[in-house]
């Protein structure tokens, strides 16, 4: 059975995006990275992703909330300007 995936955050940068993806499969919790509009071609194309619509991280609705609060503790040990 497809599990429903529902958007939990929106980052500004693949590496970011990667970053949350490994945090989150180190605590168990499989996740999706959703590039917005053309994103994926412009990395494909530059090798990173810089654009105004972001990527989201998604996840499976049973994970969405526990994933929430494992980004957010990831959130709160970076410097400001992350």
């Amino acid at each position: 059975m497809d599990k429903n995936w529902v958007k939990i955050e929106n980052v500004g940068n693949d590496i970011e995006a990667e970053i949350i993806k490994d945090i989150l499969k180190n605590e168990g919790i499989e996740c999706k990275i959703l590039y917005r509009e053309n994103l994926q071609y412009m990395k494909l194309m530059t090798g990173n992703v810089l654009g105004t619509q972001g990527i989201d991280i998604l996840v499976s609705e049973e994970a969405a909330e526990d994933a929430k609060v494992i980004i957010e503790a990831y959130k709160q040990q970076q410097p400001e300007e992350f």
